[in-house]
């Protein structure tokens, strides 16, 4: 499943949802289903790779009689603690292509029949280092960075040099805003930008507020979910999870930014440093052409204070883009019927839950009731 693709589905969900909870809000009711109805899979595309995933297809047959047994716990753990050992299965990087072989293998020992592998020709962006620092001033030193904006464009070892400068009067919207009009919020980005006036940013290390991440709660899915499975509990209970995610943002894209002939752009957000370090948001991201580095809003409040002086300020970030190749896994095991019974995951990941799909699909493979298409 591809990066674009699969985010699409999740943002087209999260939009989905919060026009029909504004709808809702206004007096319109939504039918649910039964809670005897089996839960409806919504989202199996999680992703931030391209040309990546995991699916399940059982080409025909049904499960045997009787209770089909399941992994145990442990051994779900211990997969999922062999995943996480792969290190960050970013798209192209060698820890994804790593975890790909071990699925691989996995499911043709599970007894699935291996087809042949797509592969995908992709650019990957490699991050292996970046700084920030002050040159001049009170607070002149280097500053904490908390990751590097995805995709951005690298610098030589030199880095680049300019005076940090705040973007006064950037736009500001809302996460609902930014998901429910994106175009909205691109054309503010694209006025603000058109407002500067000429070459007054020219050279500048631009530094740029985000709201990210937005507070959001889980009824942003209740108005449009059709089965709810948490017993002895209603809506309002729903709407006291925390949906507050990075990778909605608002991001925005710095190819809208390169009239300004700015040097570099340092993003501050709402997030703290731990939840922050190491994030690969905006994963949606295409390639930017300006280096760019994200903050803590810790530092952020502090980088705010000496933009005021415009210290000259140096930006590095070496990320260099490999030519890679990925692959999408099929896996079948063939039934009795015409019937063809997909699920879908991707390979890719950051974490120990994005995406542990695949995890569930070699579950079910073993369970020898499914059979599984990786792609």
């Amino acid at each position: 499943m591809a990066d674009g693709d699969s985010s699409a589905t999740r943002r087209t969900l999260v939009r989905g949802a919060l026009l029909a909870a504004a709808t809702a809000s206004i007096g319109a009711s939504f039918a649910r289903r039964s809670a005897a109805a089996p839960p409806a899979d919504t989202d199996g595309t999680d992703g931030t790779g391209t040309g990546t995933g995991t699916s399940t297809v059982a080409a025909g047959g049904a499960a045997a009689a009787g209770i089909v047994a399941t992994a145990t716990p442990e051994r779900l753990r211990a997969d999922v603690r062999r995943m996480v050992d792969c290190g960050p299965r970013l798209p192209g990087w060698p820890g994804h292509d790593e975890w790909c072989t071990w699925l691989t293998d996995e499911l043709a020992a599970a007894g699935l029949r291996i087809e042949p592998c797509e592969e995908y020709t992709y650019d990957s962006y490699q991050p292996a280092d970046f700084a920030l620092e002050i040159l001049d001033g009170p607070g002149a030193g280097p500053v904490e960075v908390a990751t590097s904006y995805v995709r951005s464009a690298g610098t030589s070892a030199q880095g680049v040099t300019g005076p940090l400068v705040l973007a006064t009067g950037f736009p500001t919207p809302s996460q609902i805003e930014a998901l429910i009009d994106p175009a909205a919020v691109t054309a503010a980005i694209r006025a603000w930008v058109a407002a500067v006036p000429a070459g007054s940013l020219r050279g500048t290390v631009l530094l740029v507020d985000l709201p990210a991440p937005g507070r959001l709660t889980a009824n942003v899915f209740t108005a449009i979910s059709a089965y709810l499975q948490w017993d002895g509990h209603d809506e309002a209970d729903w709407a006291q999870i925390d949906y507050s995610r990075l990778w909605l943002g608002p991001w925005p894209d710095l190819n809208d930014f390169t009239a300004l002939g700015l040097a570099g752009v340092v993003f501050t957000t709402a997030a703290s440093r731990p939840a922050l370090r190491g994030n690969y948001s905006s994963h949606t991201a295409r390639p930017q052409p300006l280096p760019a580095l994200v903050v803590d809003r810790e530092v952020g409040a502090r980088l705010r204070e000496r933009a005021a002086a415009r210290p000259r300020t140096r930006l590095t970030l070496i990320s260099p883009v490999r030519r890679t190749r990925l692959r999408q896994i099929t896996a079948v095991l063939p039934g009795e019927s015409d019937e063809c019974v997909i699920v879908n995951t991707h390979t890719d990941g950051q974490n120990a839950f994005e995406e542990n799909g695949g995890v569930a699909a070699v579950a079910l493979a073993l369970s020898s009731a499914h059979g599984i298409s990786m792609g």
